[in-house]
């Protein structure tokens, strides 16, 4: 992650760490699949992508996922996810195979879900995936969602102080951008009279280090990366982990041992600094996993199921929220 200064105005707020509090009926499925609906290619916000030779304004859109028509808390936590693709493709659908495990994981479980798409690198310019800018650029267009899911806080019945963003690949690499690289700016993709705290982040293969693509590990007990085919190291900006301070968020990361697509050993590197820190990190390690392992993840005989889904609870003081209707539990 080299070059490429960060505009430091307007600045990024604070987030905001909660009270611990996890809470069973958030882990426990409360709705059947068959009751989550949708509403898809919700525009959120516009952007000029900054990848391409002059002005191209994007319009940035989301899909959101809600629990049930039986649902009636006047207040639902909400996950913002951020879909992978190496920032140069995929898609926020929640009909795409890559999000919609984790959309109907967590809307059957209460959770209102917005599944949103970003600005994307063009292949034109591929160089720029050894830069900053493309974490960035997503940052402020998550943010920008962040405050769109406020703005409707009224009509989705929004609970606007249990916010999560996660994201697996890119996504990820988003998620831990938005919690813990000061640097960033809230950007100017929309919704600016809204605030984009959040109080947690869910991350699957994500790291801090600009290391992508690489082609061999040297495993246990330090994963160093070789043969990276995007590698920003040598810059200032090229290890952003150690923007990680006390205070911080809490996160969940969700890391395979084999993974080299987004190295292993990045993510090993924001475990140790957020034990050096005290940020609360439920670091789930799955031994010979590969890149974005969601076998594992989704899972319930495993134990990273459950771990991540309390933890999550957790960091949103669930415990002290209405939990989804016991009349419709199943």
């Amino acid at each position: 992650m080299t070059c490429c200064a960060v505009a430091a105005d307007p600045p990024a707020p604070a987030n905001v760490v909660l009270p611990w509090g996890p809470a069973d009926c958030f882990v426990n499925k409360a709705f059947q699949d068959s009751e989550v609906f949708f509403e898809r290619d919700i525009e959120f916000g516009s952007a000029d992508n900054p990848f391409f030779l002059g002005k191209k304004n994007e319009s940035l859109t989301l899909d959101a996922a809600f629990p049930s028509k039986k649902d009636t808390r006047s207040l639902r936590p909400v996950l913002v996810w951020v879909h992978g693709g190496a920032f140069i493709g995929g898609e926020g659908s929640v009909d795409s195979g890559d999000n919609k495990q984790m959309v109907m994981t967590m809307a059957t479980r209460g959770y209102v879900v917005v599944s949103i798409n970003y600005r994307l690198v063009p292949t034109v310019d591929i160089k720029a995936l050894n830069t900053i800018k493309p974490p960035q650029v997503a940052v402020e267009d998550a943010r920008a969602a962040v405050r769109f899911v406020r703005k409707m806080a009224s009509e989705w019945r929004i609970d606007t102080s249990r916010i999560v963003v996660g994201g697996d690949s890119a996504g990820a690499i988003t998620a831990m951008g938005y919690a813990y690289a000061k640097q960033f700016s809230d950007g100017h993709s929309g919704n600016a009279e809204y605030d984009s705290s959040i109080n947690s982040v869910l991350v699957v293969s994500g790291s801090m280090v600009s290391l992508g693509f690489c082609s061999s590990s040297s495993g246990a007990p330090d994963y160093i990366p070789a043969g990276c085919s995007f590698n920003g190291t040598d810059g200032p900006d090229g290890d952003l982990t150690y923007e990680m301070s006390a205070g911080d968020i809490p996160s969940v990361m969700i890391e395979g041992t084999a993974d080299t697509v987004v190295p292993y050993y990045g993510a090993l590197k924001a475990k140790a600094r957020a034990q050096e820190v005290g940020v609360n990190m439920e670091f789930l390690s799955i031994p010979g996993a590969g890149h974005v392992p969601y076998k594992n993840v989704f899972d319930e005989a495993e134990p990273y199921f459950l771990k991540w889904l309390t933890h999550v609870s957790g960091s949103l003081n669930l415990a002290e929220a209405e939990c989804p209707s016991s009349s419709v539990m199943v």
